[in-house]
């Protein structure tokens, strides 16, 4: 957990956004260091940058697990999914930035890529086809974080995967801190002030407003 945590609390956004346009993305927006405030506040490319590596910083430390495991009473897939959890905690709450973080889906997708590549397409459905209907970032984050437990609990009915039960209960917790993170989207949505995907931002615009946004 330990190892998972360090490597998660590392940030990514912030050292981007400085060398690349002599910024902090943490100024500027919602404040928040995720890929939707760099998307909003500087583009598409740096976005991209970080997503990709918050998704490494939950799919290393989980794949080292699941592989390092040996014979034991945990199975390895649980170890990696423990090792990503406490990635997800690290980028969520770093210790390297004030325990300020981002919302972890990223990087919490980046821990069952690790484990459960095929459960991971499955959110990704989810998450395209809310991102379609509604514009919401959050919507979508939420609903595919939501379905994750279920696909595994799906994929118990495989006799070629046979997921542990231990597996879903994580699924299942990372789901919930996730749409606890989104609380504030939720309570946006609630009242109509939620951005959508394409309203404003992109390279150099600054939101003038730091309320309305995500992190991811």
């Amino acid at each position: 957990m330990l190892a998972g945590y360090l490597p998660g609390s590392c940030p990514t956004s912030a050292p981007i956004s400085r060398w690349l346009y002599g910024s902090d993305v943490r100024g500027h927006g919602s404040g928040n260091p995720g890929a939707t405030n760099m998307l909003r506040v500087f583009g598409w490319r740096p976005a991209l940058a970080v997503l990709a590596l918050d998704a490494a910083k939950g799919y290393i430390p989980a794949l080292l697990a699941f592989r390092l495991a040996g014979e034991g009473p945990v199975p390895a897939t649980t170890l990696g999914l423990v090792a990503g959890a406490a990635a997800t905690l690290g980028h969520c709450h770093p210790v390297f930035a004030g325990f300020r973080g981002g919302k972890g889906v990223a990087t919490a997708a980046g821990a069952f890529l690790a484990a459960y590549p095929g459960a991971v397409a499955g959110g990704l459905a989810v998450f395209a086809a809310l991102l379609k209907l509604s514009r919401y970032v959050s919507a979508a984050s939420i609903g595919a974080a939501s379905a994750m437990p279920a696909i595994l609990l799906a994929f118990r009915y495989r006799p070629d995967l046979a997921v542990p039960l231990h597996d879903v209960y994580l699924a299942g917790a990372l789901a919930g801190f996730i749409v606890f993170n989104h609380r504030s989207n939720l309570a946006r949505l609630r009242q109509g002030r939620e951005p959508r995907v394409g309203a404003g931002g992109g390279a150099g615009a600054v939101p003038a407003s730091r309320g309305d946004e995500t992190r991811t």
